[in-house]
């Protein structure tokens, strides 16, 4: 399972998976299993985060990443991407408080389908079901075969 670094109810607001911290854990797991029996899930899912600056309460809402997208293009998010993370980071405010979001998009999944593929594992899986969104498959199957040269 290569999500749920940050999850709902987390305390602090975070990344559901980044790369740094799926490489540690699949890089964990492939100590004990062979590489050939590994099946990594990524996630076709967020968190929007929102952190009360008055009373420093930490919340989240699970959206799919066509939700995702729609409140980046809604709100006129800033995208930032964050080299360390593999991963865009966004900020947008909306009734007075301010949401981030560790984005998962074509960039940041293929990045890990490249990590997880120069490890041999076995294959891969995505949760959930309808999280996706159409630029998500045509990317990824364009690193399936970059990594099959």
């Amino acid at each position: 399972m290569g999500y749920d670094e940050h999850w709902s109810g987390s305390p602090n607001p975070g990344s559901v998976s980044s790369i740094p911290w799926l490489e540690h854990g699949l890089d964990t797991l492939l100590k004990k299993v062979p590489a050939s029996k590994v099946i990594l899930a990524l996630p076709l899912y967020n968190q929007d985060w929102t952190v009360n600056n008055k009373t420093g309460a930490v919340s989240s809402e699970d959206v799919s990443l066509s939700e995702q997208n729609a409140r980046i293009q809604k709100f006129g998010a800033g995208l930032n991407w964050k080299e360390d993370l593999g991963q865009y980071k966004a900020s947008y405010q909306a009734n007075g408080v301010t949401h981030q979001l560790w984005l998962e998009e074509t960039r940041s999944l293929s990045q890990k389908y490249k990590m997880a593929s120069e490890r041999g594992i076995a294959g891969f899986a995505y949760w959930h079901i309808g999280g996706d969104f159409p630029g998500i498959w045509p990317s990824l199957r364009n690193m399936a075969k970059y990594m099959a040269q």
